[in-house]
C-alpha cells in the first residue's frame, strides 16, 4: 500500500500548514489554500467515484503540497474589477503564471488559485524544445488549459453532498469536452503523450486512427479560432502541401525535385563542415548570427554555436535519406497518400474555422467514432470492466458540450447513444451486473436508461420503483405508460414518464424500490 494514502486529512493540513510558514504569502492566501485543501478533501470520495479513473487522493494531493512547496514562491490574490486585477481582465484569464519568478496572480477563490497552481507546474516543467513550431505549441497549449480545468474540476463540481456540471461557469467548455473524451477512450497516459511529447504529436497528427485524427482536427479548430497566427500557419501549410501534391502527381518530375534538393542538402552540409572545421570561420559565423538576433535570442556561445550547426547538419542528413527513401515505389505511394489525407483534414479545420456549421459537423463526426469505438470496448469486457465503462458512459452522457447542452441532449447522436445504452444493459444483465426488470428487452430499456443521466454518484446504491400511470387518454390500446423513479437510498432524485407497449402481457413489479445493481 502507497504509504501516502494512510495519511489522515488532519495530517496533510498539518504538512500544507508547515509549507506555508515558509512561504511568505499574505493571510488571505494561506486562509485560502488551506480552504482549498478542505475543499478537496470533502468531495475527493465522489469524485473518485464519478470520475473511475481518477488518481488516488493521496496522489492528488501530494502533487499540490510539491507544487506549492518547490515552484510557487509568490502567490498574489485579486478582487474582480478592481485595480490589482486589471491584468487579468486585460487578457482575459483567471491567472497569470510566471514559472521563472514562481509567481502567481489569481482571482480569489478556491477554485481559480487551484487552476493557478496546476499551471504553474505544467509551465514549470515545460522546457522551450518542447516549442517547437506552432502547430505543436497550440496542441501542448491546449494541453495545458485542459489537464488544469480537469484537475480543477475536484473543487468545481463536487462539494460533498451532490456532482455539478459547473464547467459553464469556468469556461472552454469546448476544450474540456474534448480532453474529456480522450481520456475516456484513450486513457490518461495516451491522451497526454498525444497532446504533450512533440514527437508523438508530430507522428500522430497523420495517425491512421480515425478517432485520433479527428482529435486534432478538432483542437486545432478551437486553437485556431484563440491564435491568429496558428491560423495562418494552417492555411499556408495547406498551400504548401498542395504543391507538393502537385509535384508528387508527376513521378519524374518529382524525382528531378528530389534530385535538386539532395544536392542543395549536400552543399549546406559540405558549408557547415568548413565552418565546423575552422575556428576563424565558426567564430565569424557566431558574430555574423548575433547581429540579426534579439538579445534574448542571441547564441550564449561559440562552443553552442557548435553544438547548433552539428544539429543542423544532423537534421540535413536525416533529410537526404527521407528523400532517398521517398523515391522507393511503396514509400511513394504512401506518400502522396499521406499527403491528400494531410490536405483534407487541412481543408476541414480551415473551412470549420470560418463556418460554425461545419465545425458541430466536425463535433458530431468525431462522436460518431467515439461511440462505435466505445461500442467495441463494451463487447470485449468482463464484469469489472463493464461497470467502468457505466461509469465512464455515465460521465460521458452528461459532459456538457455547448453551454446548456449535454452529450444526452444532442439530437444527431440518438440512435448511437440508443446503441450503446443497449449494448451496456443487454450486457450488464447477461454478465448478472444489473437487475433484468422485465421479460421485455425494450422494457428493461425503457427503465434502465436513465441510470445513465442520473447524478446519484454512486451508481450501485440506485434503486428504481416504477408506477402504473393513468392511461384513459392513451392515443393506442398497445400503448401504456409508466413512471420510473430513481433513488439514492432513500431520497428520490427523478422521476420520468415512459410509454412502452403491451404492459398487460409484461411481468413486472410496481410500487416497489428495486435495487439495480446486484
Amino acid at each position: 500500500m502507497n504509504i501516502l494514502s494512510k495519511l489522515t486529512s488532519n495530517e496533510y493540513n498539518n504538512r500544507l500548514e508547515a509549507i506555508l510558514d515558509t512561504k511568505n504569502y499574505s493571510t488571505e492566501v494561506k486562509n485560502l489554500l488551506l480552504s482549498m485543501l478542505y475543499k478537496i478533501e470533502n468531495g475527493y470520495e465522489d469524485y473518485k467515484t464519478v470520475k473511475i479513473d481518477a488518481e488516488d487522493k493521496s496522489i492528488y494531493i501530494e502533487k499540490i503540497l510539491q507544487i506549492i512547496q518547490n515552484e510557487c514562491e509568490e502567490i498574489k490574490v485579486v478582487t474582480p474589477q478592481t485595480i490589482k486585477s486589471k491584468p487579468l481582465e486585460e487578457q482575459n484569464v483567471i491567472c497569470i503564471t510566471d514559472e521563472k519568478r514562481g509567481s502567481i496572480l489569481v482571482y480569489a477563490n478556491e477554485l481559480d488559485i487551484l487552476y493557478s497552481i496546476f499551471e504553474m507546474d505544467y509551465k514549470y516543467n515545460l522546457k522551450e524544445s518542447n516549442y517547437p513550431n506552432t502547430i505543436i505549441y497550440n496542441i501542448q497549449k491546449f494541453y495545458c488549459i485542459a489537464s488544469c480545468i480537469d484537475k480543477s474540476e475536484i473543487i468545481r463540481d463536487f462539494d460533498g453532498w451532490s456532482w455539478n456540471n459547473n464547467i459553464k461557469t469556468q469556461g472552454n467548455i469546448d476544450i474540456n469536452f474534448i480532453f474529456q473524451i480522450m481520456q475516456i477512450l484513450l486513457g490518461k497516459k495516451e491522451t497526454k503523450r498525444m497532446l504533450y511529447v512533440p514527437e508523438v504529436i508530430e507522428k500522430n497528427l497523420t495517425d491512421d486512427d480515425e478517432f485520433k485524427r479527428y482529435m486534432y482536427i478538432l483542437i486545432l479548430i478551437i486553437m485556431g479560432k484563440k491564435d491568429a497566427n496558428l491560423k495562418q500557419t494552417l492555411e499556408k501549410l495547406k498551400i504548401k502541401k498542395e504543391q507538393f501534391q502537385n509535384l508528387i502527381s508527376d513521378r519524374k518530375q518529382f524525382v528531378n525535385y528530389i534530385t535538386d534538393e539532395k544536392k542543395k542538402l549536400n552543399n549546406d552540409i559540405k558549408k557547415l563542415d568548413e565552418i565546423l572545421n575552422d575556428n576563424n570561420k565558426l567564430r565569424f559565423e557566431y558574430n555574423a548570427r548575433n547581429e540579426k538576433l534579439s538579445n534574448k535570442d542571441k547564441i550564449f556561445s561559440i562552443s553552442h554555436l557548435a553544438e547548433k550547426l552539428e544539429l543542423e547538419r544532423k537534421e540535413k542528413l536525416e533529410l537526404i535519406k527521407k528523400n532517398n527513401k521517398i523515391l522507393e515505389p511503396l514509400e511513394f505511394i504512401k506518400q502522396k497518400e499521406k499527403n491528400e489525407h494531410d490536405i483534407k483534414s487541412l481543408k476541414i479545420i480551415i473551412e470549420a474555422l470560418k463556418d460554425s456549421e461545419i465545425e458541430r459537423k466536425v463535433i458530431i463526426e468525431a462522436q460518431t467514432i467515439f461511440l462505435k469505438k466505445f461500442l467495441e470496448k463494451i463487447e470485449k469486457a468482463n464484469s469489472d470492466k463493464l461497470l467502468n465503462l457505466m461509469y465512464k458512459y455515465r460521465y460521458y452522457c452528461l459532459l456538457p458540450i455547448y453551454l446548456d447542452v449535454e452529450i444526452k441532449d444532442i439530437p444527431e447522436l440518438k440512435s448511437q447513444l440508443e446503441d450503446v445504452t443497449n449494448s451496456l444493459i443487454d450486457n450488464g444483465i447477461d454478465k448478472q451486473l444489473i437487475v433484468n426488470f422485465s421479460d421485455s428487452t425494450s422494457v428493461c430499456y425503457s427503465i434502465l436508461k436513465f441510470i445513465f443521466v442520473s447524478k446519484i454518484v454512486k451508481l450501485q446504491e440506485i434503486e428504481v420503483m416504477i408506477n402504473k400511470l393513468d392511461n384513459k387518454n392513451k392515443t393506442s390500446e398497445m400503448d401504456s405508460k409508466i413512471k420510473v423513479s430513481l433513488y439514492d437510498l432513500k431520497d428520490k432524485e427523478k422521476t420520468y414518464e415512459e410509454t412502452v407497449k403491451h404492459l398487460k402481457l409484461i411481468k413486472i413489479k410496481f410500487n416497489k424500490k428495486i435495487k439495480v445493481f446486484l
